[in-house]
């Protein structure tokens, strides 16, 4: 976008504000029409605010995906996770198997 707006600027064409913003919303995929809307809603006024919010968007998209492929949904849960849980169970209850607390087996 800014090496096409040097090179209009050459021409002797200015670009304005709006011409920029307007160009970047019509790059948008035709499926992502709602949030090309959605965007054109918020009423950005500078060309790099959009921009700055655009790639967070897709810095945060990106690491959706990487976490969503390294660990599929409906997979088997870690097992270390499940081994330290059963540890620190072990440890609370002083490694007994008998229960206490209340309304445990009381006057049966």
């Amino acid at each position: 976008m800014f090496r096409i707006n040097s090179q209009m600027k050459l021409c002797g064409k200015t670009i304005t504000k709006e011409d920029m913003l307007e160009k970047t919303f019509n790059t948008f995929h035709a499926s992502n029409v709602l949030l090309q809307q959605q965007y054109k809603e918020r009423g950005f006024t500078k060309y790099n605010q959009l921009i700055s919010l655009l790639l967070v968007a897709e810095q945060n998209n990106e690491l959706l995906m990487k976490n969503h492929y390294s660990r599929l949904t409906g997979s088997a849960s870690f097992p270390e996770v499940n081994v330290a849980f059963l540890e620190v169970n072990a440890i609370s209850s002083g490694g007994n198997n008998h229960k206490g607390g209340r309304g445990h087996k009381r006057g049966r």
